[in-house]
């Protein structure tokens, strides 16, 4: 019975393995000792804001791995692809995302495959927190605003094997000081809320409500 028994369990695994095996994302090495080993790619049809994030990413980047992430535009066929999945409708992912759903325009994908990675998103916000999700799970942190608070590692080898679809928790989300940032603060804070994904896609009025209530409902 013991015998029967281990026996469907391994004609069990080995009918599992090669399912096991297409979902394990594949490994890209993006540089090693201090050289890049893919660029970084944008559409041509690419935002000011992501082309913007493009050399953000590939400053960064080479911070880490002490190397010069070239960044030029393509089809989306090999490199750290940076955009809308509507801008390289070669990969066929556009179907991936809807962009005129509010509560979906954040939703944004990070794969690796053999000749490099995504970094896709419904929105140039959604791509832009794909951007800092790739370089927080590479090390890097801002915990606090200010340069102080940054934490940028170095990699002699950057490589990641990955493959998420990632969305807000919460759509309306921040975190704020007391009667807002003063004048030299505002600009600390602003690059704090991208770093950490904080930049919402939903703004919503939910402070103090009281006064208003009183207000709108008082007898003239």
């Amino acid at each position: 019975m013991k015998t029967f028994q281990s026996l469907s369990i391994t004609f069990a695994l080995l009918a599992l393995a090669p399912a096991l095996i297409a979902a394990t994302p594949i490994k890209i090495i993006m540089a090693e000792n201090g050289k890049a080993l893919i660029p970084i790619v944008i559409s041509d049809n690419a935002s000011a804001l992501t082309k913007s994030n493009a050399n953000k990413l590939a400053d960064y980047l080479g911070k880490i791995a002490g190397a010069k992430f070239p960044v030029e535009t393509g089809n989306g066929t090999r490199g750290i692809i940076l955009g809308l999945a509507s801008d390289f409708p070669a990969l066929k992912l556009t179907s991936t995302f809807n962009s005129t759903d509010i509560l979906k325009r954040e939703e944004y994908l990070v794969r690796s495959h053999a000749e490099g990675l995504y970094v896709l998103g419904a929105s140039d916000l959604a791509v832009q927190h794909g951007m800092w999700d790739l370089l927080a799970r590479l090390g890097y942190r801002q915990f606090f605003p200010g340069k102080h608070w940054e934490v940028v590692p170095y990699l002699q080898r950057m490589e990641i094997a990955i493959d998420t679809i990632e969305k807000p928790d919460y759509h309306s989300r921040r975190i704020w000081y007391g009667y807002g940032a003063w004048d030299y603060a505002k600009e600390p804070y602003r690059d704090w809320c991208e770093k950490n994904r904080a930049l919402q896609g939903v703004n919503l009025s939910t402070g103090h409500a009281y006064d208003g209530i009183v207000k709108a409902l008082k007898k003239e």
